[in-house]
Formats: C-alpha cells, structure tokens, sequence
C-alpha cells in the first residue's frame, strides 16, 4: 500500500488527538473517511473519527476542556444511535464514540446494527511518525457497505482500486 497522504492540517489535529488518547492510556480505533484515507481513499476529510472502548468513553470525553465542543452525550440520526464527544483541533473536528453502544442502519425502514469493532484487530498504520490504530480494513469495508451513503461507495471503490 503506498503512503497515505494526510493534509498537514488533519495532521496536526491527528497528531494532538492520537497524543492526548494515548497520555491517557486510551484505546481507540480511527474509523471512517480517515481509516478509508489510510487504506487508499482519496476523498476530502470532513473530519476526524474514533471509537474507544465503553469504559474509557467518559475519559476521552474530558481529555481537553479548552478543545471540547460537544460534550459526552446521546445522538441518534437516521443512520446513527451513539455516545458521542467532539473536539475540535485548529478548525478540525474530531469525533469520539463509544465502541460497544453504536448502532448503524442503511436506511430508516432497515433494522439497527451494532457495529462489529475488534480492538485487538486492529492495524497499524504510520504516518509521519505515529503509529496508528485503525479499524481493520475488512471492518471497515462491511461497516461501509452497511451505511451505503455516497461517500462510503466512493470510499469503497477507491479502497478497491489502491489494493
């Protein structure tokens, strides 16, 4: 797989981030357009996504107060039932949900989800000199597939064709 290309702006946010979480000695998992970037994507990052395990969940969302912009709370969207936190990084938003509460659909009409999250599967990725904890990229293909949104086909296919 060639180098992925982070912009130097999503990196300083990665950098802080990954910095912070493991300080704190918290597990976590890089998901969505980032883990998609590290396995070949080439889409624009909107942002930055993490999973953490439940019981480090309360801590990631106190890691920075200064950064906090969503504090720890419920949301559920047609395609989202989460715990989630964000920070935000130089104009980066950063996401941090919990692993084992998450619950994904397709569709509205389409039964909930959990999300099949193996930390000890995880892989690794380097990028500048950070050593990356990413969902595994079969994971990462059958969580995309599940959301079917534009962006997560665009993802597979440039996934697809990197390989």
């Amino acid at each position: 797989m060639m180098k992925p290309y982070i912009e130097a702006r999503h990196r300083h946010a990665l950098r802080w981030i990954v910095h912070a979480l493991e300080n704190a000695s918290i597990p976590y998992l890089i998901c969505g357009g980032l883990a998609a970037r590290l396995y070949g994507g080439r889409r624009t990052l909107v942002d930055l996504d993490f999973f953490v395990p439940l019981k480090y969940f309360e801590k990631a969302a106190s890691l920075d107060a200064a950064h906090l912009v969503e504090p720890a709370h419920f949301h559920e969207g047609a395609q989202w039932q989460l715990h989630f936190c964000a920070y935000e990084w130089e104009g980066i938003r950063i996401e941090i949900a919990d692993a084992e509460r998450s619950l994904i659909r397709s569709e509205k009409s389409q039964p909930w989800q959990t999300i099949e999250l193996d930390f000890s599967h995880a892989s690794t990725v380097v990028v500048d000199d950070m050593n990356l904890s990413v969902m595994d990229r079969s994971a990462l293909i059958a969580y995309k597939n599940l959301l079917n949104r534009e962006v997560d086909r665009l993802d597979l296919r440039e996934i697809e064709s990197s390989s």
